[in-house]
């Protein structure tokens, strides 16, 4: 549970911070922890960034938190503000998050952050209508394909479905170029669909979809963070069904998937 842009930032000065206070062919390594320890009884995700440096004293340890402070900048020759962190801790907090460090003498340091888990948003927004539960007792047969370059997305779709669509298959794919190839051989019930893809442009896709005799007919739902009318407006007018917007409103993605799969 956290702000993407903010967390991209917190990521950003660990990560610098990282490479700034490393030795020479040192390694960095990122791990990303699921459930370790708990905030508010609820399961989280810890993200660590370790390096190899020279690692910092136990004198210092509550020092690097602080605005200005630059252990270790003895050993490098990369200027800094030493603000880094103190933007990673207003952050973190801001976001309900902790912030840790734990580091050895010629050894290395661990930054980490760690964050309510989202699934815990998914699983509680998925069971507040009513709407919802009378979905959630209807059947539902059938495939949707979904592309989408985005595994963040997939995810929470791949949870949905497993959730409330149980006997759908879902079929993902981050490539557009592949869509109509895919939608040719498994003619699935419903195409979800992103636009900034990593190769072409969702509304290509649309085009190309609705030139070929095998895919023209299977409906075509757009979801996409891009909520501006214009935008709209086009992928409606190049043959799409529906488009929704992210973040994805689980009730109304629900009663979309059921104009298709019912």
């Amino acid at each position: 549970m956290a702000d993407r842009q903010r967390l991209k930032q917190i990521m950003m000065n660990l990560l610098s911070n990282a490479l700034k206070y490393n030795r020479l062919d040192g390694m960095i390594e990122v791990d990303v922890i699921e459930g370790q320890q708990e905030l508010g009884g609820k399961p989280t995700i810890r993200i660590a960034v370790s390096d190899q440096g020279n690692g910092i004293s136990r004198d210092n340890l509550e020092k690097v938190f602080l605005p200005f402070e630059r252990i270790g900048a003895e050993n490098t020759e990369i200027e800094g503000t030493g603000l880094g962190l103190a933007v990673v801790t207003q952050l973190t907090e801001l976001m309900q998050g902790e912030l840790g460090l734990e580091s050895k003498l010629g050894v290395g340091s661990t930054f980490w952050v760690e964050f309510a888990s989202a699934k815990e948003r998914v699983l509680a927004n998925m069971g507040q209508s009513s709407q919802q539960k009378s979905l959630e007792m209807n059947p539902h047969h059938g495939s949707i394909l979904y592309i989408e370059d985005n595994s963040a997305n997939v995810d929470l779709i791949q949870q949905i479905v497993d959730m409330k669509l149980a006997g759908v298959k879902l079929i993902t794919n981050a490539s557009g170029l592949k869509a109509v190839q895919l939608a040719s051989e498994l003619q699935p019930d419903l195409i979800l669909l992103d636009l900034n893809l990593i190769d072409i442009h969702g509304s290509e896709v649309i085009q190309r979809l609705k030139k070929e005799p095998l895919t023209r007919d299977i409906p075509v739902v757009v979801i996409s963070a891009d909520a501006m009318s214009e935008q709209i407006e086009r992928l409606m007018s190049l043959g799409a069904n529906n488009y929704l917007t992210k973040p994805i409103d689980i009730g109304q993605f629900l009663k979309e998937v059921d104009k298709y799969l019912s």
